[in-house]
């Protein structure tokens, strides 16, 4: 990242998906927070590699700005960071309205990403509650929901699972995360038809660690 093209970049109206493949240095990093201060991003696609060191602590404080909408990690490799852990932690840590309406997703080699978003559900599960992983399968009703106010369906799939829900509070700070997934084999990738996540997805929560594509969307 160069000086002259942040420079360009903060003089665009809009910024489409800004993609960051590998780990960037000290003065990369300080380049880019001009582009966080300006609440230029919307979009930020990152490779796992790079998801790590300064550049996590700029990814939290673009997912409380209002005009950003969703954080996307890619990995091909096995998981050697904790992104999705910090990320969690930070949405339990701060009031709902911060990071409502957020999108999150794991893309490619999610193995290490998803056992992540696992600890992070049994850590917060009631000690009354026995359902696996302390997550509700979305009605159609509440599927509906999240669909017109937080533009859900911008989540497609060839096999989508159904959405769960995970919520945890009460009164005013009650907050929720939704959870879907790709259910499609390898060898079912290469053809089919994409279709928005919805409620009549499969239930298979026990192989959600196999999948190739994983969404959170913060309410």
């Amino acid at each position: 990242i160069n000086e002259a093209w942040v420079n360009f970049a903060c003089s665009l109206k809009r910024l489409g998906t800004v993609v960051i493949l590998k780990k960037l240095d000290n003065e990369a990093i300080r380049r880019f927070q001009k582009l966080v201060v300006g609440r230029k991003l919307s979009r930020i696609m990152v490779h796992e590699e790079a998801c790590r060191g300064g550049i996590t602590k700029m990814l939290k404080t673009v997912f409380c700005q209002d005009q950003f909408e969703h954080l996307r990690i890619t990995n091909s490799e096995p998981w050697k960071g904790t992104a999705v852990r910090q990320l969690l932690h930070f949405w339990a840590e701060n009031s709902r309205d911060k990071l409502r309406g957020k999108h999150f997703s794991l893309n490619g080699n999610c193995r290490k990403g998803v056992a992540q978003l696992e600890e992070f559900l049994i850590s917060r599960a009631s000690a009354s509650l026995d359902r696996i992983l302390n997550v509700e399968i979305c009605s159609k009703e509440e599927c509906d929901f999240i669909d017109k106010y937080y533009r859900h369906r911008m989540m497609i799939c060839l096999k989508p699972s159904c959405v769960y829900k995970f919520e945890e509070g009460e009164g005013d700070q009650r907050r929720r995360l939704y959870i879907s997934f790709e259910c499609a084999k390898k060898g079912e990738r290469r053809s089919g038809r994409y279709v928005p996540v919805n409620h009549r997805g499969c239930n298979a929560i026990k192989s959600m660690r196999d999948t190739s594509l994983l969404h959170i969307l913060f309410a």
